[in-house]
């Protein structure tokens, strides 16, 4: 044994086992690619020696499409091409023989492949000879192809995974195609593999394949009974089993050994696809002498199996149901956790479409969405391994937020109203969204009064003359509001000079000339009588002490325009009106 094949032997057993209870052990082989970690290169028949063990290998074939890098082997596919001799590539590496045998690989097809009608993945594989001569060609003989089996997989049409075993005593092989049954040929199935249907692959994903078979027993005369056992699990989960395989024809058959093939299968060109294409994978393991198997299998330093788990997903935010609007901000935040330590990615997806992808904790990112409807958020998480676990969330989003309406009606900007008369307040609002929620009436600065619904109508009596600034304001649910603002003006009653009858003290005060130049003449006043001048929109422009010996105001530096000349009378004034020339 060679320093290398000790070193990998050892290497393997520390690593990685895959197995529960491992009793009466053979072997036990593990492999991957992490030493090639930098881009693709070739990857030669010398590597594939030295990396897994030139004394067992067997039927070396195509590894000039083969390339390694990034801790994985890269598989290349030509167009318009079949068979392994010009697609992908092929090996087998021998075990120790054993009556059960275990194998376990990664693979991922990479975006844009084309599944065309089929083709080989690896399985394991036994005969009756300890140089593992067990991946036979498809052979009407099936007393001597009794003596080898090989249980490969394939992909088929659309992605489709199958159990494609070369057992020539198991009903699947037939001798000659006048054995296969109707609709059997219309699944494309030959007359040497099954076309057993595991589950369904998709392009650019990582899948964790394995399959353990356990080989059938014989009854005394040497027959053997249908009891073999196959199963195989995706990412974790028993996706095939089956307890009814003949799968040694003689009792001298043994699991010796897996057939490392990739390349796309049929004899007929339409097997081939009309693009390249490439395949990825990793992580292979392989054990004969295993018993009490179970799917997926991780590294816990020692000789029992750990079922890789998937990793945990959990959408924080939003909240599943939830209602936003366009323009929101809108956060995404996931937590994951991986109880094997295996945690590589968490990706999140919008209504099916990729979306962000992030490699490490904190898994938050935004999202601000630009039409209103339902949006479907999905949380992924990834292992290493490439299992995975998703969380969806469904959210609402409405049309952005518009602003209410609102117009006074009542009263008209520029109005003016005598003091002591009521005036109504009226306004009309609406709210595009239908969230209207109340409009306010605001005086002055001051609140006034609100109102929850139509009609927006109240009443308003000031009680002082002056100007008057109204406002009207409407609110939605969500906040938003507007306004419109009106002024008006509120004077005292206003008497005439021919109008004094209702008050007989001031019915002799009269003021003179109207229009006035430069002098306003008051006459009539007998005791000291403040009066003041105010102006049309009711701001009090000038002050007098009035009396019956000054009976002039000088008024040349007023304005040109209509002003009313106050009389104080107790709780009763009472004003005259001029003209200012």
């Amino acid at each position: 044994m060679t320093k290398m094949r000790k070193s990998l032997l050892l290497t393997s057993a520390l690593a990685l086992s895959l197995v529960t209870g491992i009793m009466n052990a053979q072997e036990n082989f593990s492999f991957n690619f992490n030493k090639y970690s930098k881009g693709y290169k070739n990857y030669t028949e010398a590597n594939l020696k030295k990396d897994f063990s030139s004394s067992k290998l067997l039927s070396i074939v195509g590894m000039k499409r083969a390339k390694v890098g990034n801790k994985q082997i890269r598989a290349f596919y030509p167009k318009n091409k079949i068979l392994g001799k010009d697609t992908g590539f092929r090996f087998e590496r021998l075990l120790k023989p054993s009556k059960e045998g275990v194998l376990e690989y990664r693979v991922k097809f990479e975006k844009g492949f084309d599944w065309s009608k089929g083709g080989k993945l690896p399985g394991l594989a036994g005969s009756n000879t300890t140089t593992g001569r067990g991946v036979f060609g498809c052979n009407d003989n099936r007393d001597t192809r009794k003596k080898a089996f090989s249980t490969r997989l394939m992909w088929r049409e659309g992605g489709r995974l199958i159990y494609y075993p070369y057992a020539p005593l198991h009903s699947s092989y037939r001798n000659s195609s006048n054995d296969i049954p109707t609709e059997a040929k219309k699944r494309g199935q030959g007359r040497c593999g099954g076309d057993l249907t595991i589950t369904t692959l998709s392009v650019n994903k990582w899948y964790t394949i394995k399959q353990y078979i356990k080989l059938n027993t014989f009854n005394a005369n040497g027959s053997p009974k249908s009891n073999g056992i196959v199963k195989v699990w995706i990412n974790g989960k028993l996706e095939f089993e089956h307890k009814n395989f003949v799968l040694a024809g003689t009792k001298s058959v043994e699991v010796n050994g897996f057939a490392f093939h990739t390349y796309r299968g049929g004899s007929t060109k339409d097997w081939a696809s009309k693009k390249d294409g490439y395949a990825l994978f990793d992580d292979i393991k392989a054990c004969t002498g295993c018993k009490n198997v179970k799917g997926g299998s991780t590294n816990n330093g020692g000789n029992t199996q750990s079922v890789n788990v998937a990793p945990t997903i959990s959408l924080k935010k939003p909240a599943n149901n939830s209602t936003y609007r366009i323009g929101d901000t809108i956060i995404l935040e996931a937590t994951a956790s991986d109880s094997n330590g295996n945690l590589e990615k968490v990706n999140f997806k919008i209504n099916g479409d990729f979306y962000k992808r992030i490699l490490k904790a904190p898994f938050k990112t935004t999202f601000k969405p630009k039409r209103a409807g339902t949006y479907k958020i999905i949380a992924k998480s990834f292992d290493t391994k490439g299992l995975s676990r998703e969380k969806l969330v469904t959210i609402t989003v409405k049309a952005r937020r518009r602003r209410p309406a609102v117009a006074v009606t009542s009263p008209a900007n520029g109005s003016v109203y005598k003091l002591g008369e009521t005036i109504n307040l009226s306004a009309n609002a609406t709210d595009p969204d239908g969230n209207l929620d109340k409009v306010n009436y605001n005086i002055n600065g001051k609140f006034y009064k609100t109102l929850a619904r139509a009609p927006y109508n109240t009443n308003f009596k000031p009680t002082e003359a002056g100007t008057y600034k109204i406002i009207a304001k409407s609110f939605d649910a969500d906040g938003l509001t507007k306004e419109e603002l009106v002024i008006i003006t509120v004077d005292e009653a206003v008497l005439s000079n021919n109008d004094f009858s209702k008050d007989t003290k001031i019915a002799k005060i009269k003021a003179f000339p109207s229009p006035a130049i430069s002098t306003l003449n008051v006459v009539g006043i007998t005791n000291d009588t403040p009066v003041s001048i105010i102006s049309l929109n009711g701001r009090i422009v000038m002050r007098e002490m009035m009396s019956k010996n000054k009976t002039q105001i000088e008024v040349s530096g007023l304005a040109k325009g209509l002003y009313f000349l106050r009389i104080e009378n107790g709780s009763n004034p009472k004003r005259i009106s001029f003209i200012k020339k």
